[in-house]
């Protein structure tokens, strides 16, 4: 990977944070905002703009005084034909040619990058795209509705110097063990300070089954390793200061050099939901330790950045997506099976309570599985 400039000062670390926005310009600004008070750390703030149409670019461009720079343009265009690089972000090598002009300026010694892409790439592909430029030894994805607090960024990191890895964790019996950490996300918190659920096992079959019918949600059964964590599992996980989990959320996920380098970015073939999963999914294959930090926390806004239609289809495409790349076919076609009885039910439940937008929203999200 390339080099970047060193820190004036080796004790505190270079982070790269990466933002993605797409027609959120108000709550982008709050987030960088926030992601500026950081203390203990050095940033590279990277925003990746997804072809906004509001006024998102010209209000970050004039609050943070970023002007086009060809030098960084002609940088990260140099870094991102690196061999290695297109090797760890494939996606890079056709993307590259979305962003024409790049933006830059510094902000309470900090410096800020912004990439405007001329069409929306999704989630995964616009985060690979910024990303891909950075040597940092740690890079921070964060969503544009998401606001770290002062010390989230230098905790996170602050766990991974903790935890260096370690060749046991390719044995079988050291799996339960946190020893090769290369994924943490911060915890999530509603406005009012409850906490937000988020991550979960990596999905099964069985655990995706009983999400899907609303059985992971009857009194012992909801003690089994869920799909999607309830909200007395992240109590239990907020007890601990960092969590072995199966997946965590890419809301406010940082990942070390060292891991994102040997598994590469987000999938390119997954537009919006469902590449967390992915991301995390490959991690463990190749022997890498996910958790989930109660010393990191976040503040995120939900779905403020997308609807519920689209989350709900997303999640479909993304699982029967994941199923064909990590699973057999007769695990693909079980799956179907498990989300039509799922779909089914919540048609029916819906439409019980005459709340007929979700239940058309779950309608066409059973075409997808039977296409």
């Amino acid at each position: 990977m390339p080099d970047m400039p060193e820190s004036t000062n080796r004790q505190i670390p270079r982070v790269t944070v990466v933002v993605v926005s797409y027609n959120t310009a108000a709550l982008t600004q709050k987030c960088l905002d926030a992601v500026l008070k950081s203390t203990g750390v050095n940033l590279e703030i990277l925003v990746a703009d997804n072809c906004s149409t509001d006024r998102t670019l010209n209000q970050l461009r004039r609050k943070y005084g970023l002007r086009a720079s060809k030098k960084r343009w002609q940088t990260w265009q140099e870094t991102l034909h690196n061999a290695d690089v297109i090797d760890t972000f494939p996606s890079v090598k056709v993307d590259v040619t979305a962003v024409s002009t790049v933006y830059a300026g510094e902000e309470a010694g900090h410096e800020i990058v912004l990439f405007p892409s001329d069409r929306n790439l999704g989630f995964g592909r616009a985060n690979n795209l910024a990303a891909a430029g950075s040597a940092a030894e740690y890079v921070f994805f964060l969503n544009s509705d998401a606001f770290v607090q002062p010390s989230t960024i230098k905790n996170l990191v602050k766990q991974f110097r903790r935890r260096p890895s370690k060749s046991t964790s390719v044995l079988a019996r050291m799996q339960s063990r946190l020893d090769n950490v290369g994924i943490i996300a911060a915890e999530l918190r509603n406005e009012d300070k409850s906490l937000q659920r988020q991550g979960g096992s990596l999905p099964t079959n069985w655990n995706v089954f009983l999400w899907a019918t609303f059985l992971d949600d009857i009194p012992g059964l909801d003690r089994l390793p869920a799909y999607q964590h309830h909200l007395h599992d992240m109590r239990r996980l907020h007890r601990r200061p960092l969590a072995k989990v199966g997946w965590v959320g890419g809301t406010a996920m940082m990942i070390s050099r060292s891991c994102i380098d040997e598994i590469g970015g987000f999938d390119s073939e997954i537009f919006m939901y469902g590449e967390d999963v992915d991301l995390c999914w490959r991690a463990t294959l190749r022997h890498w330790d996910v958790a989930l930090s109660s010393k990191a926390k976040v503040t995120h806004l939900g779905s403020a950045s997308a609807g519920h239609k689209a989350s709900i289809h997303g999640e479909i495409s993304g699982l029967l997506y994941m199923w064909q790349k990590h699973r057999s076919p007769l695990d693909e076609w079980i799956l179907r099976r498990i989300l039509t009885i799922g779909l089914i039910l919540r048609t029916i439940i819906f439409g019980i309570l005459r709340r007929y937008g979700q239940q058309r929203t779950y309608q066409e999200a059973l075409e997808l599985v039977r296409q």
